[in-house]
């Protein structure tokens, strides 16, 4: 399934491939439309994500910085690492604001995000969110995100000293 965000074409099935071999190996100017839209819409979404996390006031389980994300030296770990908060992240909000675990797919935040948007439009007046977490909620998302995690060799960024201020 296929995903605009921010006019930025996604295709929303868990296999980042060409993005993550774009980030990791190839970051030239000479890149496809492809690349560059999954990219933009990577770096969209994290900032949509960010944008709800204030809006609705709910602290998201991983900070996720688009300006660091923006800077980062990518390699596979980071790539997975980034893929993972992203990923947990949403699935947090989506319980957090009454999307039913079932309609939940881990590894489809654009959809998941498609799908919170829908539950705002159509419930404008929402209570405010209960805390929740995967576990209370759904012990198979929860026992997918384990899984995910176990299989994580977690890498996060480190700061880069060697900036100069112009």
């Amino acid at each position: 399934m296929c995903f605009q965000i921010a006019d930025c074409r996604i295709n929303d099935h868990c296999l980042y491939d060409a993005l993550r071999t774009y980030l990791i190996y190839n970051r030239s100017t000479d890149i496809s439309d492809d690349d560059r839209h999954a990219y933009a819409a990577f770096a969209h979404c994290v900032h949509v994500l960010h944008n709800l996390s204030v809006i609705l006031d709910y602290k998201l389980p991983y900070e996720i910085s688009l300006p660091e994300m923006m800077k980062y030296r990518w390699t596979e770990n980071l790539f997975d690492t980034t893929v993972f908060k992203i990923n947990v992240s949403i699935v947090h909000l989506c319980l957090a604001h009454g999307i039913p675990s079932e309609k939940i797919s881990f590894h489809r935040p654009f959809y998941n995000l498609f799908n919170l948007c829908g539950k705002f439009r159509s419930d404008l007046n929402a209570d405010p969110p209960v805390p929740m977490t995967p576990c209370k909620e759904s012990p198979q998302l929860a026992k997918i995100i384990k899984e995910e995690y176990e299989i994580l060799t977690w890498e996060d960024t480190k700061d880069m000293d060697d900036w100069i201020k112009i």
